[in-house]
């Protein structure tokens, strides 16, 4: 946290320079790509797709810069540091002349630094890739160029009235897809994704957030397949941070641990005693949390509001309005089931019901921030309505449309979701 701390002090100091002339550096920042599981670019109503087997711009991450001096580090003076706001060459501006990092000098030699961590907004909840023990990961310098040139990567002598581009090119932090770090990137670069989508809605408090992503031996191994430990914390196996709505995911579950006020979500998922996926028979509790979490993973990677997505998840459809079985009742359990109730509140494309769904998607756009703020309507307790009800099958569905007013033909009916347990 102290580093965040110095963040937010070092955006203050350059955005309000107000004596000497400032000096403004470009470049462009990407990670290598080899995600899966979400969509790639260019797909119809993608928010940022994926590039497997290239290089992705990067949006919502960190950096510092740096004026280089003579003989090692020690000797250069820190700049700030600044949040991308968007993809693409981005410029970072900054006072010089009556800076006291200047130290009398006429003209910067600017440097980047990379160091792994995200957020959707210069003040909002931050995300930082950490090892398996929780260690950092190394930060990346450009400092010291590329073995030809100590400069290469410098803007030397940046000068004020002009931009100053650091590299011709765009930086990578590193482009082996195999190593740890770079499975790391991938994974925070797909979770920022999902906090833009519910900006302004999270609850901040203990507003940081560390992601552990490392081999599965350095992880617990009664968390093979990802999970959210608390507000906080969400464990990653490193042979699973390939898969872009793995991040967003969990993700959900942390929003909604958060929206709940508790440390996690009760929700029992030990009917099969193997886990649960999108289309397995679960207690309702487990759809609900694991359909609501799936709704995030989604939703962080397409638009609702074009009514010609096919949004996916763990490539399933959940814009499809045909449910997944053709009996309603066993229906209620599945969390694929779930995650289509939630994208049909969110998007604009309103169809007919189909299949055996009795009720059509009457809703129009309700927004996932309206749908994030209606967890926040439970009251803390274990009795039902509660955000903490006891039993297999609390809390779920009817659950959150009770508790505040939810269509009812949209949200249960039309994805066959009445079997779930009302009391």
């Amino acid at each position: 946290m102290l580093r965040i701390t110095v963040i937010a002090a070092a955006l203050m100091m350059t955005s309000s320079a107000a004596f000497g002339a400032n000096r403004t550096v470009c470049f462009e920042l990407k990670i290598h790509d080899e995600r899966d599981k979400c969509p790639t670019v260019g797909t119809i109503a993608a928010r940022r797709g994926c590039n497997p087997g290239g290089d992705a711009s990067t949006k919502g991450h960190f950096y510092e810069l740096w004026d280089k001096d003579s003989g090692d580090s020690s000797n250069d003076e820190y700049i700030g540091t600044w949040w991308r706001g968007g993809t693409g060459v981005r410029c970072a501006s900054f006072e010089w002349d009556d800076a006291n990092y200047a130290n009398g000098e006429d003209d910067p030699d600017v440097y980047l630094t990379y160091y792994n961590t995200v957020s959707a907004g210069t003040n909002g909840i931050t995300i930082t890739g950490v090892k398996g023990d929780g260690s950092s990961y190394p930060d990346t310098s450009w400092r010291d160029g590329d073995g030809f040139d100590d400069d290469a990567f410098v803007a030397v002598n940046c000068q004020a009235g002009v931009d100053c581009y650091l590299a011709q090119g765009y930086f990578l932090p590193t482009s082996n897809p195999a190593t740890n770090r770079s499975l790391m990137l991938m994974t925070i670069d797909s979770a920022v994704r999902a906090m833009e989508v519910f900006a302004g809605h999270i609850n901040k408090t203990n507003k940081d957030i560390d992601i552990y992503v490392d081999q599965d031996a350095d992880l617990p191994t009664s968390c093979p397949t990802a999970c959210q430990i608390n507000q906080k914390k969400i464990y990653m196996p490193a042979n699973l941070a390939h898969e872009g709505d793995r991040a967003t995911h969990e993700i959900g579950h942390v929003l909604q641990a958060r929206e709940l006020s508790r440390a996690s979500v009760r929700d029992d998922c030990s009917r099969n005693g193997n886990g649960w996926s999108p289309t397995s028979k679960e207690h309702d509790s487990c759809a609900t949390q694991e359909g609501f979490a799936s709704y995030v993973a989604t939703r962080a990677w397409y638009n609702a509001s074009n009514v010609a997505v096919a949004p996916k998840f763990q490539n399933f459809d959940i814009e499809e309005p045909v449910p997944w079985l053709d009996v309603c009742i066993p229906s209620a359990g599945r969390a694929l089931q779930v995650a289509k109730a939630f994208w049909d509140l969110d998007d604009t494309n309103n169809e007919a019901g189909a299949g055996i769904a009795s009720g059509d998607d009457d809703v129009r756009d309700k927004t996932a921030g309206f749908i994030l703020d209606e967890w926040d309507d439970f009251l803390s307790g274990t009795a039902n309505r509660k955000d903490n009800e006891s039993g297999q099958d609390g809390v779920n569905m009817w659950d959150f449309r009770e508790n505040n007013g939810t269509n009812i033909e949209t949200f249960i009916d039309h994805n066959c979701l009445r079997e779930q347990d009302f009391n």
